[in-house]
């Protein structure tokens, strides 16, 4: 039985050079074919709302265009003067583009609920 020396830095070094040949393989996947990549004027974002009102419950989703690939998305609620108590429960891709749902939370059964909006953004990358 052979016995090679244990390094206590080897684990470690090991983990680096998996995180650099990882990075490596993604920026050739996503340049290939490009001499010279500018991933900045690929990348493409697209967004989509609800109406503003006073519903309890809402959900949107922004789509990716043709020839893009999903990378990411996210949410934003907007509620101008009015603050209402909003949760977003779900964020998430669906086909190609970004799904979000969010809910007013304990809203008050005696007055009108503030109104408020539910963007929905996908980051979209030429491909």
């Amino acid at each position: 039985m052979s016995r090679l020396p244990r390094s206590p830095h080897l684990g470690s070094a090991l983990g680096a050079l998996a995180l650099v040949v990882a990075v490596v393989a993604l920026v050739v996947t996503l340049t290939r074919g490009d001499p010279k990549p500018d991933l900045a004027k690929r990348i493409v974002y697209v967004s989509n709302v609800t109406g503003k009102d006073d519903t309890a419950d809402k959900e949107i989703r922004a789509d990716c265009p043709d020839a893009t690939m999903l990378i990411g998305g996210g949410s934003a609620v907007q509620h101008g003067n009015e603050s209402p108590s909003v949760a977003m429960y779900q964020g998430f891709p669906v086909d190609n583009g970004w799904e979000v749902q969010a809910h007013l939370t304990n809203p008050p059964k005696t007055t009108r609920f503030p109104n408020w909006d539910l963007f929905a953004i996908a980051i979209c990358l030429r491909t």
